[in-house]
């Protein structure tokens, strides 16, 4: 392939390397991701992607002859931008056919008792799941899961044929069910919505709907599939499961799995929790690293048996390829093993291999078998490290290490003393080291912020660290596991070698995830701003061809992060007052915000052992979106889970004045465990009860329930005992309750005279009490919010509600009140 040598002194001494003057496969990449994109958000139809595709191809056949390279170059690209733009609305109308055709389309709203028969697809995989909030008491529960193609569905006794994927959950574990299996299961069923930001993850995975079985025992098994080659694999990788847990407990099992066998679900929330916080998660992604690791061993393996040529290249890719297989097909692992292919495939073909064209190769792969990859994180993340690695890893290894200049090089290295020869190499390793974890960590920050709003400068150091360590993690490990299948008296020693580099892995990652400075929450930054820096960084990397020195090609990126920093100082809540219910699924998250005063009255959703972080997910999102730079007051009605298991995410993301709770909520477990967790972060806390009242900047709250310690009344459920606030300010009102059901709502009565609020959050997500037509005629609101789905009111309370403006964020997502000098504006984001 042409090229060119250059030499660079503009970030470090004179370096001359060969740089290939074209890079077809990058432009084509390129093109194709444009074209994808364009059809994603223009929605050409696949009539003009066709007719796009079809007329350039015509332009190069009929002009051919007369056309400059230029021109042909550029009909060239314009064809692969609507070959991209053709395969994105093929994938796109594909799968509407399928969603059409799918179970989803035959389910009513809600959750549907029926029986799904189809086959099981991929592993089932089975994970300890923790509580959000840990107590001293609480135990892990096993949850597993599988991927099930569904074919028939039965509900009230008839049965259909049907089609789509659904996501079969269950507490406790299933023996005897693999891969290519048929499988009849019984429990509930719930339809996915694409715009649900707690259902994205699993639409953008292929899910149609989510099923919730009551455990192993309403799965039954039909026929067997036992030839199926992944059903092989799998098998092999539960074997490996099987033997860390035989020589392995808690962390250091939990570590093996994911570093080893990507079984990342297994990780408790504390360990995942030092892994975020220190941005090293990609260390138990398997990524290049881990492939790249495999294909050195296996390459060792080889030269030690002297195995060389075609069978040497046979047994490399089998290996990489396998593994491939074994930890599930990630966009970084098959990224990964793409580029062993080509490169394997290149050095037996004598072709110059040039690592930009093999990243773009493996993207043009990956996105012509599935496009919408292109819009996930795990794919923008992968593919731009690695260029960011390439691009500036160089330049950042300069900056920190010193390469020998002339007169160094003519002394023979046997005049040189050992202690300089080993210092000269050890600076060099940890230069080359750590300027390609800070070239990855600069590259990925944006989408970092974007997608995850957290920075981590802590992992360039933390990552350069783990490297070697992982390293020996992965080489030890896989020795262990061929020794426990093959020769298990070796087996024992070899645990006791990779227990102690697991140990030491995991006190780095803690040690890094609880420096002070070693991460930082922040607001999403729009997607233009991110667009804004990358093209800022193009001008670094291409600083040669525009003729920039390094210094001035670096300040384009530096202007856009200070005109970005600047931008989000001067966001901030309106002056008006804004009351924004979040939509959290069942639960309950209510922001109260005026002039730079923002209150949070709870923040939680689901189960005791719900996933849905909604602390660090909506409510946090919702914060940053309206500039709110701290929370004054954190109101916490009552301790169940869907009210408070999102607290401690959204503490650790925005500095909390003071949390006031109601009088008993430190009698349980969840309460004590979140008081001794403000303690800890230095965060007072104060009971309040009714009578009770402060004051926030220009807005009010006036405590109505429950009653103080030295009243009569005497209320049992945890319910009743929610922590009801009237938010005032000027001439508007509004009644927050909590989850109040009969005997709260009829204390709140009976010791209250006068309960009148513009807006009422309908007690108990909407639930249809009694008592609920007094107490709306006491309130006599105007406007009513249910955090509710329909299908969790009583039939009745449509009726009861009448002519009051209604919203349920299960039906509008989240809601936004603004007070105005007549009444209330709403915005939903439905």
């Amino acid at each position: 392939m042409p090229g060119s040598a250059h030499t660079d002194n503009t970030l470090g001494p004179a370096v001359e390397e060969f740089v290939p003057r074209h890079r077809p496969l990058l432009s084509a990449a390129v093109a194709f991701a444009a074209g994808i994109a364009l059809s994603r958000w223009l929605v050409p139809g696949l009539w003009a992607a066709t007719a796009l595709a079809a007329c350039c191809a015509a332009c190069l056949v009929a002009l051919r002859a007369r056309l400059s390279d230029v021109a042909r170059s550029g009909l060239v690209l314009l064809l692969v931008v609507a070959g991209g733009a053709l395969t994105e609305t093929a994938h796109t109308g594909a799968a509407r056919r399928r969603a059409d055709e799918s179970l989803a389309r035959r389910l009513d709203t809600g959750r549907t008792l029926c029986t799904v028969t189809g086959v099981v697809r991929g592993e089932i995989t089975t994970a300890k799941i923790s509580p959000l909030i840990e107590t001293p008491d609480g135990e892990p529960s096993e949850v597993s899961s599988f991927r099930l193609r569904a074919h028939e569905i039965e509900s009230n006794g008839v049965a259909r044929a049907t089609s789509g994927d659904v996501k079969i959950g269950f507490r406790g574990a299933l023996d005897g069910v693999a891969h290519g299996d048929t499988v009849r299961v019984l429990g509930w069923i719930v339809p996915l919505d694409p715009a649900d930001p707690a259902s994205r993850y699993d639409t953008s995975s292929g899910y149609v709907a989510r099923f919730s079985a009551s455990g192993p025992a309403a799965i039954r098994l039909g026929a067997k599939n036992p030839g199926s080659f992944l059903r092989f694999i799998y098998a092999i990788k539960q074997t490996f499961r099987d033997q860390i847990d035989a020589y392995f407990d808690g962390d250091t099992a939990t570590v093996l799995k994911a570093t080893l066998l990507g079984d990342r679900e297994r990780l408790g929330r504390r360990l995942g929790g030092s892994f975020n916080r220190s941005g090293t998660t990609h260390i138990l992604a398997i990524s290049g690293l881990h492939v790249g690791i495999v294909y050195a061993a296996a390459i060792c393996l080889c030269r030690l048996l002297l195995i060389e040529r075609w069978p040497r290249r046979v047994i490399l890719l089998g290996a990489v390829l396998s593994y491939t297989v074994m930890v599930g097909f990630r966009p970084a692992t098959v990224r990964a093993a793409l580029m062993i292919v080509l490169l394997e495939t290149g050095g037996a073909l004598r072709y110059y291999r040039d690592s930009i064209n093999s990243v773009a190769a493996a993207a043009l792969v990956i996105l012509a078998a599935a496009p919408h990859h292109l819009f996930e994180a795990g794919f923008q993340l992968t593919f731009i490290a690695v260029l960011g690695i390439i691009l500036f890893s160089g330049d950042l290894r300069r900056l920190l290490w010193r390469p020998p200049d002339d007169l160094e090089r003519l002394v023979e290295p046997e005049f040189q003393s050992r202690g300089r020869r080993i210092a000269r190499a050890v600076g060099r390793a940890a230069a080359g080291g750590i300027g390609v974890c800070a070239a990855a960590t600069l590259v990925v920050a944006p989408l970092q912020a974007y997608y995850f709003n957290i920075i981590t400068p802590v992992s360039v150091v933390a990552t350069a660290v783990l490297i070697p360590i992982v390293g020996a993690v992965i080489w030890v490990g896989f020795l262990f596991l061929a020794l426990a299948s093959f020769v298990p008296v070796l087996a024992g020693l070899t645990a006791h070698v990779l227990g102690l580099v697991v140990s030491v892995f995991v006190s780095v990652v803690e040690l890094a995830g609880e420096l002070p400075a070693g991460h930082v929450f922040v607001a999403p930054p729009p997607m233009g701003w991110v667009v804004v820096f990358y093209a800022a960084l193009l001008v670094v990397a291409a600083r040669r061809w525009i003729r920039l020195r390094g210094a001035a090609a670096a300040v384009a990126p530096a202007l856009v992060v200070c005109a970005y920093l600047v931008w989000r100082m001067t966001v901030s809540p309106g002056a008006d007052l804004a009351v924004t219910f979040v939509d959290v699924q069942h639960g309950t998250a209510a922001l109260v915000t005026k002039g730079r005063q923002a209150v949070v009255y709870d923040c939680g959703s689901g189960t005791p052992f719900s996933t849905y972080d909604v602390g660090r997910g909506p409510v946090a999102r919702e914060l940053w979106k309206m500039g709110a730079k701290r929370i004054d007051v954190l109101l916490l009605s009552h301790t169940d889970a869907d009210h408070v298991n999102g607290v401690l995410s959204l503490v650790e993301r925005f500095p909390v004045g003071r949390v006031v709770v109601n009088r008993t909520f430190g009698d349980d477990e969840t309460g004590a465990a979140l008081i001794r967790a403000f303690e800890r972060r230095g965060i007072p806390c104060a009971e309040a009860a009714q009578g009770d009242s402060m004051t926030v900047g220009d807005i009010g709250f006036e405590m109505l329930w429950p009653p103080p310690a030295a009243s009569p009344w005497r209320i049992n459920a945890v319910n009743d005992r929610s922590l009801v606030a009237r938010v005032t300010s000027g001439d508007r009102s509004v009644l927050l309750t909590g989850d109040i059901e009969q005997a709260g709502m009829g204390g709140v009565l009976a010791t209250r005279g006068d309960l009148r609020a513009e807006v009422l959050y309908v007690p108990h997500h909407g639930a249809d009490e009694p008592v609920l037509p007094e107490f709306l005629r006491a309130v006599r609101p105007s406007i009513a919010i249910i955090s509710g789905a329909p299908w969790e009111s009583g039939g009745n309370i449509d009726g009861l509600l009448g002519d009051i403006r209604t919203y349920r964020t299960a039906e509008r997502g989240t809601i936004t009140l603004t007070a105005t000098g007549t009444g209330w504006t709403a915005q939903t984001a439905k």
